[in-house]
């Protein structure tokens, strides 16, 4: 091998090194571990679409509800392997559901009308799909 061969074979792996750091050491100090392979999220109107290959973390999304939304929380959700819950939390009321392979209504009695925090956990799922209405 040539020594321009290694020069250039150093030069890639630092590189790439560096380009990995950048991405991998603000999500260490930050506290974010999440990470989704494939991942596609719309949010429309009254909806949030999330479907992944893979996923281990959360997502976090801040609803505004009024009572018609509050009796109106539906929630379909799939996957192939792993655990899925929504964690709910308005001030001191907090509720964890299990929803992995759920279908219907989020009971919200719990809760008034105002903002809500709705986090979604994954727990080693792969191939998810959720779609969550208000």
């Amino acid at each position: 091998m040539s020594r321009n061969t290694i020069i250039g074979i150093i030069a890639v792996v630092i590189i790439f090194i560096v380009g990995i750091s950048i991405y991998i050491i603000p999500l260490i100090v930050s506290g974010q571990t999440s990470i989704f392979m494939n991942s596609v999220q719309t949010t429309t109107g009254n909806t949030w679409v999330w479907s992944a290959r893979s996923g281990n973390g959360s997502r976090t999304r801040n609803l505004n509800l009024n009572l018609y939304d509050l009796e109106n929380v539906t929630l379909t959700s799939s996957s192939f392997a792993g655990e899925i819950y929504l964690s709910l939390s308005q001030g001191e009321n907090e509720k964890i559901i299990n929803v992995s392979n759920f279908e219907g209504n989020i009971d919200m009695s719990d809760f008034v009308a105002g903002r809500i925090s709705f986090k979604l956990e994954f727990h080693e799922v792969s191939d998810f799909n959720i779609n969550l209405r208000w």
